[in-house]
């Protein structure tokens, strides 16, 4: 079932839908690059994992993994002024159609999209 990884050498600033710009993988095409949605094929639970480095910025940077446009993780922040790691792993419960982003929520944090990867799959 599909799974993706991004590598690429800019940055996807916020607030916004973090759309990845290429893929290793995308069996089925259930990722898009344009607006950076993971949708379900079939309905069931799916496991989602995002992991990214924050740019060096000194105000507070934020992500979150969303579901159809609505936050229901906490979203993850930071407020020191080194690059930050963040990594995120959550299972989904999906209808067919649903969608899973990740979501900058602060808009002046930086990702680097070359350091980071966003990979969803189906486990049943």
């Amino acid at each position: 079932f599909p799974s993706h990884d991004i590598h690429s050498g800019q940055y996807i600033t916020g607030a916004t839908e973090a759309a990845f710009n290429s893929t290793y993988v995308n069996t089925g095409g259930h990722y898009s690059t344009t607006t950076g949605r993971f949708t379900a094929p079939v309905a069931g639970r799916y496991m989602f994992h995002f992991d990214g480095l924050f740019d060096n910025i000194t105000s507070g940077h934020h992500i979150s993994m969303r579901k159809n446009g609505v936050q229901l993780d906490g979203s993850e922040g930071y407020s020191d002024n080194v690059n930050q790691c963040i990594v995120k792993a959550m299972v989904w419960n999906l209808a067919v159609g649903d969608y899973i982003s990740i979501f900058v929520d602060t808009a002046s944090s930086r990702i680097h999209q070359r350091y980071g990867s966003f990979c969803g799959y189906f486990i049943g």
